[in-house]
């Protein structure tokens, strides 16, 4: 729940659909620098964005993953 009595609801359906269809071969190391960070009350900073990278053959894959509740729009 957020500050206030508001809900923030995150279906996880779509993050396991894409990264089925997506998320196919080689997983690649990827790191991001410069993220914005929200504060987890169990887990303390968290970056709001997250990345995975895979290689399959030629083809090359990035899924990036919105995790903070900002409603601010993140510049990429």
């Amino acid at each position: 729940t957020a500050p206030g009595g508001g809900l923030w609801r995150q279906p996880i359906y779509w993050l396991y659909l894409h990264g089925s269809l997506h998320g196919r071969g080689v997983l690649l190391e990827s790191r991001l620098t410069g993220a914005p960070v929200f504060q987890s009350k169990i887990f303390g900073p968290q970056a709001e964005l997250e990345t995975a990278c895979t290689r399959e053959g030629d083809r090359m894959t990035i899924f990036l993953l919105h995790c903070g509740q900002s409603p601010e729009p993140l510049t990429i």
